[in-house]
Parts: C-alpha cells; sequence; structure tokens
C-alpha cells in the first residue's frame, strides 16, 4: 500500500505544480522578454539557464485580414484537416465496436495482453 500512497501524492503535487505553473507563465515571459527581447537562451544568476522561444504566428483564418490565395489554400486545408480528425476519431470508434463485439462473441479467447492503469479518483 506504500506505492499507492505515494502515488497519491505525487498525482496530488503533480495537479499542484500544473495549476501553479499555469498561474505564472505569463508574467514569467514578461520577466524573460525584459532581459531577453530577441529571444534565446539567457541565464539568471543564482537561478539558471533559460531559453526564450518566440514565434510568429499567422492566423489565416481570419478571412477579414487575408484573403489572398495562400490563405484560401491555408483554410481549404484546414476544413480537411477538421474533418480527417473527425474520421479518424470515427475509424476509433469502429474499430473499438468491432473488438467488443469480437470479445462477446468468442469469451474464451485469450487477450494479446493486459495492460492496467492505476488512476487517482478525486471524491468530494
Amino acid at each position: 500500500m506504500k506505492n499507492l500512497k505515494e502515488l497519491r501524492e505525487l498525482r496530488a503535487q503533480e495537479k499542484a505544480i500544473k495549476a501553479r505553473i499555469d498561474e505564472i507563465s505569463g508574467e514569467a515571459t514578461k520577466e524573460a522578454l525584459v532581459i531577453a527581447p530577441e529571444g534565446g537562451e539567457f541565464e539568471v544568476e543564482g537561478v539558471g539557464t533559460f531559453q526564450l522561444q518566440l514565434t510568429e504566428v499567422i492566423d489565416f483564418s481570419d478571412y477579414h485580414r487575408y484573403k489572398g490565395e495562400d490563405a484560401v489554400r491555408w483554410r481549404e486545408k484546414k476544413v480537411a484537416q477538421d474533418q480527417a480528425k473527425k474520421y479518424s476519431a470515427a475509424l476509433t470508434k469502429e474499430m473499438k465496436g468491432i473488438v467488443d463485439a469480437f470479445v462477446a462473441q468468442h469469451p474464451d479467447w485469450e487477450p494479446d495482453e493486459i495492460k492496467a492503469t492505476v488512476k487517482c479518483v478525486e471524491r468530494p
């Protein structure tokens, strides 16, 4: 039971850490921009080395701003990508149904492997 206890404690810490990172990331980015406005690696004495990555974003989905051929082609690809994601999800669901039906029809069939996952359930 020792490992289960530690797992619960670590999951709680992980959740708290992720929440805190989300909470301070914006301000930390502002601090980094003051130190390295052009991006790149920089060091904060006594803390460590950091890297600020700057990424330019072009949002071709804004059809009011982007009306050119590139933007039109991008938006067409975006529609196709969204459709492919839906199709992939539908295939995954259908494949699960095939496996579930197989298992129901062959109750004595041995699985190729059994995966075990432990989750910590939070109760109010």
